[in-house]
């Protein structure tokens, strides 16, 4: 009955920790903002999300960037690439701090709270660092350069919206059940 019970409570340990672990494994997850980390750009289609500057730098001859801005972009994305494994590293040790309490039967409703309370701080803190660094990034281009943009991903939107009509089970959904 004692080695159940350890295994049981070594159970309910190590799933938060082995969930907190593949939740931002790959670069590819969401960050609760809608804006997608990493190379899956459709995995969160939001509309109200913005290129990072790996997309505007591939974009960098169609909407005229000039070598200065390159080079500046470029610096950005390495800072804003060290400030983002921060923040994405404080947050997943307070979120597994989080499951930890959750399931700890000892754990004050307080201490719990306090947990929960942490972790929204961070998420909080992670989208005001996007923001932060979406503006940084902005300012750099030119009001023309913008423009640009927005047309370039109006005309990428377009492109995927007849993709899916003409396919309609590629992309989100459908699939054998999706009739």
């Amino acid at each position: 009955m004692k080695k159940l019970i350890a295994i049981g409570l070594t159970a309910v340990i190590l799933a938060p920790a082995i969930v907190v672990g593949q939740q931002g494994s790959g670069r590819g997850f969401c960050d609760g903002t809608g804006r997608p980390m990493g190379r899956q750009m459709g995995a969160c289609l939001n509309q109200n999300w913005q290129p990072g500057v790996q997309r505007i730098l591939a974009l960098g001859d169609q909407i005229g960037l000039t070598d200065a801005q390159r080079e500046q972009l470029q610096s950005m994305r390495t800072g804003f690439q060290l400030a983002r494994i921060d923040a994405e590293a404080e947050l997943k040790k307070a979120h597994l701090a989080m499951k930890m309490s959750m399931t700890d039967l000892e754990a004050s409703e307080t201490d719990v709270f306090r947990a929960i309370d942490e972790v929204s701080r961070l998420r909080a803190e992670m989208q005001k660092l996007q923001y932060q660094h979406r503006k940084q990034m902005q300012s750099v281009l030119t009001d023309e350069q913008m423009a640009r943009l927005k047309e370039l991903r109006a005309e990428r939107q377009t492109l995927r919206k007849e993709r899916m009509m003409k396919h309609p089970r590629m992309g989100r959904g459908g699939g054998r059940h999706g009739r």
